[in-house]
């Protein structure tokens, strides 16, 4: 599903991201990746889905070498995702339940399947009662459930995740992470990003570890 081979990510002369990064993800696997803040989370996860492209090395999809995409060929591969990202990014001048259905109009789907779609992944989140609001008058965490249920409502088969629950109360972490890690057991691919060590304890996970822009450990999460 994912190799990342030799990958450095520089931004000018003085600061290098990511350095000599290699590693793979399979089809239907549940990875966290882990480390402190300014590790080089993020930048690999914006690589991974095309909005950035790496300084050297080679980073592949589902099969395909990114580096070798134009950004119109990037954008329909991002739509192949699931992407939650640390800002929630929604549309102001849309609802939540519009906001959500975006990736399902996009790919044509009708409008009563979309509004099905839409309704389950509200609800699965706990935002179903939120559907006809702005985002400009929602918390912190109820933009982040919502971006979250808009990444799902397609049905990825590759979801990439950056501190999901960073706005989140640790009860409220706890419960989508297991509503998260329950899709790799329906044949997902997740890799999520977070630097709460408590949040990677399945016993179905790997954990990578980044530090100072180095891969430096692969472990099971009994060993974090």
């Amino acid at each position: 599903m994912i190799r990342v081979s030799r990958v450095d990510m520089r931004y000018g002369r003085e600061i290098q991201a990511l350095q000599a990064v290699t590693c793979k993800v399979a089809r239907g696997e549940l990875v966290f990746l882990t480390g402190p803040s300014g590790a080089g989370k993020t930048t690999l996860l914006r690589l991974l889905c095309g909005l950035e492209r790496p300084s050297a090395g080679e980073v592949v999809v589902f099969n395909q070498s990114l580096g070798q995409l134009g950004e119109s060929e990037r954008r329909r591969l991002r739509r192949r995702m699931g992407l939650v990202l640390q800002e929630s990014l929604l549309l102001p001048d849309l609802t939540v339940e519009e906001n959500t259905g975006l990736p399902l109009r996009v790919a044509g789907l009708p409008s009563r399947l979309i509004h099905q779609r839409v309704g389950v992944a509200l609800e699965r989140l706990g935002v179903g009662r939120l559907a006809r609001r702005l985002p400009a008058t929602l918390s912190a965490g109820e933009a982040q459930r919502v971006a979250i249920a808009r990444a799902l409502v397609n049905q990825p088969l590759l979801l990439l995740a950056d501190e999901p629950t960073g706005n989140l109360d640790p009860a409220e972490a706890q419960r989508l992470m297991s509503l998260l890690t329950d899709l790799a057991g329906d044949g997902a691919t997740l890799l999520v990003a977070t630097h709460d060590p408590l949040l990677c304890r399945d016993p179905r996970a790997r954990v990578m570890t980044l530090a100072g822009g180095r891969l430096r450990t692969e472990l099971r999460p009994e060993a974090v």
